[in-house]
């Protein structure tokens, strides 16, 4: 917890404010940063005694002889969450320091306490960036991941889902930093994506639920895109929500989707191209431009009849005329449900 860089820190500050020798040390007593160079590295008595019982040890001038290492001053405790984790040393006579000295631990046990909590937080970001990148690449996370997503407390009950964000403004470490506000971080993966998104997991919310929470999100950063994912029901599985995530991106032209929008059209692509291709073409290829548009109008408007009339701009009965036409160039009548199906899945292949 105590690096060398802080514990530098520690003396450097202090010193300027107090005009006083700092030695930092490790909770053996080892001096790890000191305002007199010669004594780096040296074992300081005095301070391992403090590591050992966690009681402050004032040192007079009259017995510093006892104390190996060790000079006139104080040496005081240093804490991070109950934790014994340094011992910050004062030089000087006792009497003159005993008014600043627990000033002193107070600053230092900030300042170390402020490094630690960096330090975690960084270490938190960048096993969670390890875990997102490592579920892009490879569509799974490993055994080591998912353990280390126990351990850290984060929920995993199901529903879980991968959604993406983009700001269309701003930068990825701002946008990341935004969402840790919004969501509560800790017990949450977000981590950067390979493209740069921003990809947060959550858990025990269905796809409704998450909408509504992304909504409020939008109302506070309206610059986002959000690409909600596929809700699954294990970490095992979790490279499915990730990749239709991924599909919601590719196909979504508002700020907030989801995958169920577009999950149809998903499976569509499943089919190679070459069979997508001859199956509209042998289906479509006695049609003219005009009876394609009379299909499309007509799947636009759930087969009513009246509803396409009113799209294509034409009279009823020369709509049912076209329909007519269709059946019997295709053999397939668009108001029968199965023909109707196959017509529009031809449709679907032919724009695709």
């Amino acid at each position: 917890m105590l690096t060398k860089e802080v514990a530098n820190q520690m003396v450097e500050q202090t010193m300027i404010r107090l005009s006083r020798n700092i030695n930092v040390m490790d909770p053996t007593g080892l001096i790890v940063a000191s305002g007199e160079p010669i004594r780096l590295q040296q074992l300081h008595e005095g301070a391992a005694y403090v590591g050992r019982t966690g009681e402050t040890l004032v040192i007079s001038e009259e017995v510093a002889g006892d104390w190996p290492g060790s000079k006139a001053g104080i040496n005081l405790p240093l804490f991070y969450k109950d934790k014994l984790v340094a011992v910050i040393g004062i030089t000087g006579n006792p009497g003159d320091l005993e008014s600043v000295a627990p000033l002193v631990q107070l600053t230092c046990e900030l300042m170390l306490h402020q490094s630690i909590v960096t330090a975690e937080s960084e270490w938190n970001r960048k096993w969670k960036d390890d875990a997102i990148t490592e579920l892009w690449i490879t569509g799974e996370l490993s055994h080591a991941t998912r353990e280390r997503i126990a351990l850290s407390h984060i929920s995993v009950a199901g529903p879980l889902c991968c959604s993406l964000f983009r700001d269309t403004l701003g930068n990825t470490n701002t946008l990341r930093r935004k969402l840790e506000d919004f969501f509560d971080w800790p017990d949450k993966v977000i981590g950067v994506g390979v493209n740069g998104e921003v990809v947060v997991l959550t858990s025990g919310l269905s796809e409704e639920r998450l909408k509504e929470k992304f909504k409020r999100l939008l109302g506070l950063l309206p610059t986002l895109q959000i690409s909600v994912g596929k809700c699954v029901d294990s970490l095992e599985v979790l490279g499915e929500s990730l990749h239709a995530s991924q599909v919601t991106q590719a196909n979504q032209t508002t700020p907030l989707a989801s995958f169920s929008e577009f999950e149809l059209t998903y499976l569509l692509h499943q089919v190679p191209e070459l069979g997508r291709s001859q199956y509209s073409r042998t289906l479509l290829a006695s049609l003219d431009a005009k009876a394609l548009e009379t299909l499309g109008a007509l799947f636009a408007s759930d087969l009513s009849i009246r509803g396409a009339a009113e799209r294509l701009g034409v009279h009823r009965h020369t709509l049912s005329y076209r329909i007519q036409q269709i059946e019997e160039l295709t053999g397939l009548h668009p108001l029968r449900f199965e023909d109707a199906a196959s017509l529009w899945l031809a449709l679907k292949w032919r724009d695709v």
